[in-house]
């Protein structure tokens, strides 16, 4: 069972739970909302059903819950369909957001329990303590990419963007750049690139006592990596690599795990030969080189490193477990600006 039955509205103010969703800003689904609420005074309360939705669309037990995407075309995907809420994978979410011109939740952790806690594999974030966390349902509206963020929360965040519930951690940021370019305690992330493509948000604290209230926010965004411009002559898997030189390559990647200007980046299109976990490295260029993977519209990054061993090897290597037939971006840039010839493997 949901952990808060009671609190599930789309809009309005969940005390119970000490959460406040936003209304939509961008012309959300308020049929489904109307839904949800069959009283003539516009409340949870009572009064006299004056609900006239003659709506018998059955089209809601064809959602697939779990696969992550929008399966029946109502806007809604897995967690956040109705068909799906009492599912065993969405327990875990205290809400149901919709918008993406602005707030889509607002809440307070203060109270609540730990369970996303973090272990010594977390993407981003400490690993000595966890926080009571939120998690919110999202589904995105088109094939453009979005920031999500937490800028205007009163702690030190870490949002992380899961699976479901349980399933695995697709992308965290701990703290992020706002707008002026400066570092904050608050978090960000791109996510998107496919329509009806499901998210669960998690806002989390950086440590134990990081908790308090939230605004959780999503606007349109430009694409980390130009997935357009991607090269094709990715290296074959286990082969003995490419190389090449940044000069007159794409325009640089939004690496997240640096803090460099990183001038030009080459990004290659590859596509994972079967599902298992893949190393890509830059190991035998010969200078200081950031690398990032990301999903194939280059929206949400899904790994990245900047130094294998800082002070040892400014080369770059990292590991992700990707699917089979999956099209991923690997980019590779040159920290604060460094060029030169680099090397790209991938095992």
């Amino acid at each position: 069972m949901r952990r808060f039955p009671s609190c599930l509205l789309l809009i309005g103010t969940l005390g119970a739970c000490g959460l406040e969703m936003a209304k939509p800003v961008d012309g959300g689904d308020s049929g489904r909302d109307a839904e949800r609420d069959t009283d003539a005074d516009g409340g949870a309360g009572g009064g006299t059903d004056t609900d006239t939705d003659t709506d018998t669309d059955t089209s809601a037990a064809d959602e697939i819950c779990g696969n992550g995407h929008d399966d029946d075309g109502d806007g809604h995907a897995d967690c956040a369909d109705d068909a799906c809420m009492e599912e065993p994978g969405c327990v875990c979410i205290e809400a149901i957001a919709t918008g993406h011109a602005g707030a889509i939740a607002s809440g307070d952790t203060t109270g609540s329990t730990d369970d996303r806690a973090r272990g010594a594999d977390a993407g981003c974030g400490s690993t000595a303590s966890s926080a009571p966390d939120h998690a919110i349902a999202w589904t995105a509206p088109d094939a453009g990419c979005y920031a999500a963020d937490t800028f205007g929360s009163s702690f030190d965040t870490v949002l992380r963007v899961v699976e479901g519930c349980d399933g695995e951690e697709l992308a965290c940021d701990d703290d992020s750049r706002d707008s002026s370019g400066a570092y904050t305690s608050q978090s960000q992330l791109l996510v998107g690139g496919s329509s009806g493509r499901a998210y669960t948000f998690v806002v989390d604290g950086f440590g134990g006592d990081d908790l308090g209230a939230y605004q959780l926010s999503i606007h349109p965004a430009a694409a980390r990596a130009d997935a357009g411009r991607a090269n094709d002559n990715a290296p074959a898997t286990g082969a003995g690599g490419v190389t090449g030189s940044l000069d007159g390559s794409t325009p640089a990647v939004d690496h997240q795990c640096t803090s460099g200007e990183e001038a030009n980046s080459q990004t290659f299109r590859w596509v994972a030969p079967f599902t298992g976990a893949f190393t890509f490295a830059t190991t035998g260029s010969d200078f200081d080189t950031v690398i990032s993977v990301l999903d194939r519209a280059g929206c949400t990054e899904l790994a990245c490193d900047d130094d294998v061993r800082v002070g040892s090897d400014s080369t770059s290597l990292v590991e992700l477990s990707v699917t089979e037939g999956e099209t991923y971006l690997v980019a590779i840039s040159g920290y604060s600006g460094a060029t030169g010839t680099y090397v790209l493997t991938i095992q």
